[in-house]
């Protein structure tokens, strides 16, 4: 009798192993997860993006009344006309038509891949696929620029750039720890609920490692901010351990920076840079802020000429040789042609789509923190990396990639669609 449960049980677990690696069943997960996957491999992240909007368009056409009342359809609706109606307006009358309609017509992919992925992702177990599979991914990025730095080459055989880190992302692309920085709470958080605080200490100070070393800035900024989330939710209403988590991280933190101060000239020349801000005047002002000054400068100008709906969406580069000052150094750099955007988030909206994009930027903002307010619980814990994710990648007082490239908005949105399938129907009832 007893042989005969033991063998029942094995069956039924092997059953259950081969349940869950069968792709039928976690094949929505999967094409969800090859975004990111390949997003490092410049436009191959369109593939799966081209499969999930046809599957999309499809549920559209077929079920639009009963997706409409889905509270997660409607939130991410929301959020997209935010971001898709500012960018429309601003190409009626852009410098550069053609770049803004094309950018316009674009964006209209993100639409039917939301619904693709709030059809899909309704089900706990692909977001927990989904999830599983992002946090090791985002592992294995951090763990091959530390092969980067420490021999030169990741384990793909990339060299490093001449000033800094690239990893995965190869030579040209500079946005490693931008990604990192971004997609540090879905492991932080991965590693927090499966193995606790220890093992979250690890990989906290391994991603820091990565993103100190890499030595993008805004990337140091962003984790910062992802640093005071955690020591929120780990400490909120308890002062001391506010105190014992500070401590931790400045003493992690310094002993990193220190390091790789000794050890890295390039991380240590990012750092007198940066240095050169308390200087005051203008021009070491500008030296640690990496020469944007003068972006912004020009910015300024293109916002008093296009107040209400800018230049035109990615119409920045064009209108920049017309504002551009007598000395900028861009316009020098760059053959003539000057920066190709703002290099910050509000001066982007601001020039490329006025007043409009700023106000439908705030919109979303008030939406997203609204709703926020509204779930339950287990709802925010649910949702919590990726908010934190979002929080930090459009926080305004940063340096910032492009927000209307390709490769940052599609980011921004992998990010606003898995926000809205994991908190959009668990509202507090």
């Amino acid at each position: 009798m007893y042989s005969v449960h033991r063998e029942t049980m094995q069956a039924i677990a092997l059953t259950e192993i081969g349940h869950r690696l069968d792709a039928r069943r976690w094949w929505p997960a999967m094409l969800v997860w090859a975004v990111l996957a390949l997003l490092p491999f410049a436009r191959l992240s369109a593939l799966p993006m081209a499969a999930m909007a046809m599957i999309g368009l499809f549920y559209l056409a077929t079920r639009w009344r009963s997706l409409l009342g889905e509270t997660s359809v409607r939130l991410f609706l929301l959020f997209f006309g935010c971001y898709w109606i500012p960018a429309t307006l601003s190409a009626v009358d852009a410098v550069e038509p053609a770049r803004s309609w094309q950018s316009v017509a674009a964006y209209l992919r993100f639409l039917p891949v939301g619904v693709f992925c709030l059809v899909h992702l309704r089900d706990p177990g692909q977001r927990q696929w989904l999830w599983s599979a992002s946090a090791l991914l985002v592992a294995l990025w951090c763990g091959d620029a530390l092969v980067q730095a420490a021999f030169g080459v990741n384990l793909l055989g990339m060299p490093h750039s001449a000033d800094r880190l690239n990893g995965i992302f190869g030579a040209d692309n500079i946005k490693l720890g931008h990604v990192i920085a971004v997609l540090s709470p879905l492991v932080l958080e991965y590693v927090r609920r499966r193995w606790g605080l220890p093992v979250f200490g690890a990989a906290y100070g391994l991603m820091l490692a990565v993103i100190v070393l890499v030595g993008t800035r805004s990337g140091w900024l962003m984790y910062g901010l992802i640093t005071l989330g955690y020591i929120y939710l780990y400490a909120r209403g308890r002062p001391r351990r506010w105190l014992q988590a500070g401590v931790l991280v400045a003493i992690a933190a310094s002993a990193i920076a220190l390091a790789g101060y000794q050890f890295s000239p390039t991380l240590a020349g990012r750092i007198d840079r940066s240095l050169l801000v308390f200087q005051g005047d203008s021009e070491s002002v500008d030296q640690a802020l990496g020469m944007r000054l003068p972006i912004w400068q020009a910015a300024a100008r293109m916002i008093q000429e296009h107040p209400v709906n800018g230049v035109g969406v990615r119409g920045f580069r064009y209108a920049y040789p017309g504002f551009a000052g007598s000395e900028d150094p861009w316009m020098r750099n760059q053959a003539e042609t000057g920066a190709a955007h703002a290099h910050q988030l509000v001066l982007e909206l601001l020039t490329e789509t006025g007043i409009i994009g700023l106000l439908g930027f705030a919109l979303a903002v008030w939406l997203a923190i609204s709703h926020w307010r509204s779930l339950s619980p287990n709802a925010k814990s649910a949702a919590v990396p990726f908010a934190l994710a979002l929080g930090v990648m459009v926080f305004p007082v940063n340096t910032h990639l492009a927000f209307y490239s390709t490769f940052w908005s599609l980011l921004c949105w992998w990010l606003v669609m898995l926000y809205c399938a994991s908190a959009g129907d668990q509202r507090e009832r």
